[in-house]
């Protein structure tokens, strides 16, 4: 049987993944608010910022995780996995520097592991803090919950040779407080300046390119939901792909529909077979395990030489 699938193509309905970064004083938690007011009614902030969100707790209703040193992938993703328990339809982390650059960080990480490898921090250290990293992307990309994540800006530089002839500093603009290449991760990307100017830099949505508003309201979250839903709900998508788990016969008929479910859909809600809330990534897992469990077992049977 292939390992591939491959199917007619149609626009679906998605989650959002969002990301905003700004220099401090920027507006990013009050503008992720707005937005995330927009997306969906339950809203839950994972806030690293010494409880900032709660600033604005008599302007938005929603629900407060504080997030405390280590700022480790771990309990980053511990956090966006209680928020989603606690039946978020839209999770802020707010903000994403931390998992980088906080105390318990990724760049921390790196460092005590070079330390304890004589220095070795691209062997022994990104050795284990890339990986780490992919994990971070993988909950976010795969949550079950519209995602708004913020991140802090820094100036950037670069060393360039000036008209004498001397190596001289020269700003190239600001850049978020992240791995390189972690927007990519997210459909909509938008800078916001310390003027409360937001433009967008990066997104998958025509009506969103070259998307520019000083002292951003819900508009661009209205127009992120339009574009969203224009396909099939992701309830349906959910529903659809677990009636093919629970149609499966084989092992490889559900390995290969892991491999068609679109990330954002495999932490869909469905019911195990007790009847129990499972994850339909983890359902198709197991379902998948213990039919190649009984296929072994058979092949194992056929086999065994019969008794004389």
């Amino acid at each position: 049987m292939s390992d591939f699938v491959i199917q007619k193509a149609a626009k679906v309905g998605r989650k959002a993944r969002v990301f905003l970064s700004g220099v401090s004083g920027s507006g990013k938690s009050y503008t992720a608010l707005t937005w995330a007011r927009v997306l969906g009614e339950r809203v839950v902030v994972i806030d690293t910022e010494n409880d900032s969100a709660l600033d604005y707790a008599d302007l938005f209703d929603f629900d407060h995780l504080p997030l405390r040193a280590p700022y480790s992938v771990d309990r980053y993703i511990a956090a966006m996995n209680a928020a989603v328990e606690h039946g978020a339809d839209v999770v802020i982390v707010d903000s994403l520097s931390h998992a980088w650059a906080g105390k318990g960080g990724l760049l921390e990480m790196v460092d005590t592991l070079g330390a304890q490898n004589r220095g070795d921090k691209f062997g022994a250290g990104w050795r284990v803090a890339t990986p780490k990293h992919l994990e971070l992307i993988d909950r976010m990309t795969s949550l079950p919950a519209h995602l708004i994540a913020t991140a802090r800006s820094k100036q950037e530089y670069a060393i360039e040779v000036n008209d004498r002839g001397k190596h001289t500093p020269v700003k190239l603009g600001l850049a978020p407080v992240q791995r390189e290449g972690l927007e990519y991760e997210f459909a909509v990307v938008a800078d916001i300046t310390r003027d409360h100017v937001l433009t967008v830099t990066k997104t998958r949505s025509r009506d969103l390119d070259e998307y520019v508003e000083t002292k951003p309201g819900p508009e661009l979250a209205e127009r992120l939901l339009k574009w969203l839903t224009e396909g099939r709900s992701v309830l349906d998508q959910v529903e659809a792909f677990y009636g093919q788990a629970l149609d499966a016969g084989t092992a490889d008929e559900l390995a290969a529909l892991y491999r068609s479910v679109a990330p954002a859909l495999l932490g869909g809600q469905v019911a195990d077979e007790n009847g129990g809330p499972v994850r339909l990534g983890d359902f198709i897992a197991a379902r998948g395990a213990a039919l190649r469990a009984a296929e072994n077992a058979a092949r194992a049977e056929q086999t065994r030489e019969p008794a004389t």
